[in-house]
């Protein structure tokens, strides 16, 4: 019989390849079915989902060897189970697999499945798999982008890779792997390429950071002044936003506070516009950076931070700042000592807590001492809640800033208050006033207490 003809009872008969065309519709729905029950399976029941994933690979590759849509999809969900449940040969085993498949589909699928599989396995997120097979799953990965000339996957790879090094604070192979980046940005020996800008600031965001965490501040110096040029005609938030938070940290090194809190700032504001989950820290380091440099406007005060103030994270930073521009010492510390604190876990934070503690001190001591002539060291002690001597040092302070205009009279330990000179201009008559007042109210004491002695 031909392809078709007719049958005795006047229908057509298809003959074999209607057969066929049957078992092909049963293979596709059979492998469909396999796959989105698999998908089902993936959370609850991981093992089952592995083996119906497995079932489609198989099925493909001996039915429609020509065929990769449902083997492919499959390989991608194999591997990342085998990562969250540990399986550390098998999940390197089965993307080698899967990797082997990456000519037969589009560049755009190639792109996807690879960066979704080495987020998964650089979220950490597994049971058991050793740091070794992570590193081999990058190595055969580069190898191959390398081979099929992918030159933005392979350098997003590496940098995907730096970023794992950088938080297992594995500084050697960052470094290295940040010379890797560097050779491939170059014009011959040393020149940068100036149309690979945009790749050439990720690289220097990725030192920036490491040179930060390594305190290398020297390095850190020469790097920074880098990016501004590029940043002029780049403006990335999601690489801008750590490279002004980086130059904030370095500026508070340098107790540059104003400049530490523009950079902070614009790295908040960067976080924020990527949609980055650090721009809740980098606001805190803004706040930070504000107190210490004593500046009158309130961050929480523009629109970007306004959105923040309601976080129960940021409402503690807010408290802190109200505290500070109020001069209240003592709520300012009760809300550092808090054990529901979190400000204090931040280590960045707790390094720069006794700047803090001394500004809202010295702000308290020259609001107290601004009546009277004279005050003992005993005195203001109990005004801010320290010991005397430090007291003392913090006056010396005042005194060395030209912030008081007094002196010290270390025999008596007592402060001597001649004038200050940051009293504004309108308040100058009213506190020469109460300066007149206490030495009447003085001379008035003297004279009872020589008539007293006198008998009179």
């Amino acid at each position: 019989m031909s392809e078709y003809e007719y049958s005795d009872d006047g229908e057509y008969d298809y003959g074999s390849d209607a057969n066929e065309d049957e078992g092909g519709n049963d293979y596709a729905i059979e492998v469909e079915n396999a796959f989105y029950e698999a998908e089902d399976n993936k959370r609850d029941n991981p093992s089952r989902a592995l083996e119906l994933f497995d079932k489609v690979v198989r099925m493909e590759s001996d039915k429609r060897p020509d065929e990769i849509k449902w083997r492919f999809k499959s390989l991608e969900h194999i591997v990342g189970l085998h990562f969250i449940m540990g399986n550390s040969e098998l999940m390197v085993s089965k993307y080698e697999e899967l990797l082997a498949c990456l000519d037969s589909v589009t560049r755009n699928e190639c792109n996807d499945t690879i960066n979704n599989i080495l987020d998964i396995i650089s979220s950490g997120n597994s049971s058991s798999t050793a740091p070794v097979s992570l590193s081999r799953m990058y190595e055969i990965t580069l190898d191959v982008l390398k081979k099929a000339s992918n030159e933005r996957l392979w350098f997003n790879t590496n940098l995907k890779l730096a970023k794992m090094y950088l938080e297992n604070t594995e500084f050697k192979q960052l470094s290295d792997t940040i010379d890797t980046l560097h050779e491939s940005l170059r014009i011959g020996a040393s020149k940068d390429d100036p149309n690979k800008e945009a790749y050439l600031l990720e690289v220097y965001a990725l030192e920036i950071s490491m040179y930060s965490a390594t305190g290398q501040k020297s390095k850190l110096k020469e790097i920074y002044p880098k990016t501004k040029a590029l940043s002029a005609a780049i403006q990335d938030p999601r690489i801008m936003g750590g490279i002004h938070e980086a130059g904030g940290k370095m500026r508070m090194e340098e107790e540059s506070w104003s400049d530490a809190y523009d950079e902070f700032f614009e790295g908040f504001r960067n976080y924020q516009e990527a949609g980055n989950p650090r721009a809740k820290q980098c606001l805190k380091y803004v706040v930070l950076a504000n107190m210490i440099a004593l500046k009158d406007i309130n961050p929480f005060d523009s629109r970007e931070a306004k959105v923040y103030k309601d976080d129960p994270e940021i409402q503690e930073m807010v408290r802190l700042r109200q505290a500070f521009e109020s001069s209240d010492a003592r709520e300012f510390e009760s809300l550092l000592s808090s054990k529901r604190s979190t400000v204090t876990l931040d280590p960045f934070i707790m390094r720069y807590v006794s700047n803090l503690l001394t500004n809202i001190r010295s702000e308290v001591l020259m609001k107290t001492i601004r009546p009277f002539k004279r005050a003992t060291f005993y005195f203001l002690a109990k005004e801010i809640n320290v010991p005397v001597e430090d007291v003392e040092s913090i006056l010396i302070q005042l005194i060395l800033n030209k912030k008081i205009n007094a002196r010290i009279d270390q025999q008596t330990s007592t402060l001597e208050n001649l004038a200050v000179i940051s009293i504004p201009r309108s308040n100058i008559s009213k506190y020469a006033a109460i300066e007149r007042w206490a030495d009447e109210i003085s001379n008035l004491t003297d004279s009872v207490a020589t008539m007293k002695m006198s008998g009179v």
